[in-house]
């Protein structure tokens, strides 16, 4: 009867991280992995690599907020824009009966139209993120109005689908949530 030798794991992954590495990722998709004690970029790396061997999206949930953005940060280091998107935390909405915008609502806008169209990419968010209640993916599907340059667009169907996402409509547009009407142009 032989015995193998004690090796702490630290050791194990310093003398075999090829193999540590390759386990973890193979291991994926059969069940749920929680890896904890990274340092610096490595967890952004280990993301790239499932990233590379995944042929849908891929969720990766960090602890804080600050977390998120080292991680977004760090992936769009390594993969370059358009790959890797923050589904931040929305704050609470106001009292006032209008539907908040800004650049938080347009980075969960913009991740939510990439779920919806199956893009593969990499969302990094939080638990508070992913616990806001969202709109269901069908019904925010037919809610999406895509239009292209060049395309003609009836200005009256087009302002009252803005009123009732919530947009406001005002003179100019100094600020997010806004809408113009001027001749035939519209400005948002």
């Amino acid at each position: 009867l032989t015995t193998m030798p004690a090796i702490h794991i630290k050791d194990f992954i310093k003398t075999h991280p090829i193999e540590v590495f390759d386990g973890v990722v193979r291991s994926l998709g059969r069940s749920t992995v929680c890896i904890d004690g990274l340092s610096s970029s490595s967890p952004a790396f280990l993301v790239v690599e499932i990233y590379n061997r995944s042929q849908k999206p891929v969720l990766v949930n960090c602890g804080s907020l600050k977390a998120a953005e080292d991680m977004q940060n760090d992936l769009q280091g390594i993969l370059g824009e358009n790959t890797s998107y923050l589904f931040p935390y929305r704050e609470s909405t106001t009292y006032d009966g209008h539907s908040p915008f800004g650049h938080t609502v347009e980075m969960r806008y913009e991740v939510l139209d990439k779920l919806l169209s199956s893009t593969r990419c990499v969302i990094v968010t939080t638990v508070h993120a992913l616990m806001q209640k969202l709109t269901p993916p069908d019904e925010l599907a037919e809610q999406i109005v895509r239009i292209e340059k060049g395309q003609e667009v009836n200005l009256d169907d087009l302002r009252n689908w803005l009123t009732q996402l919530g947009l406001h409509h005002s003179p100019i547009v100094e600020e997010m949530g806004q809408f113009s009407v001027r001749g035939g142009i519209i400005d948002l």
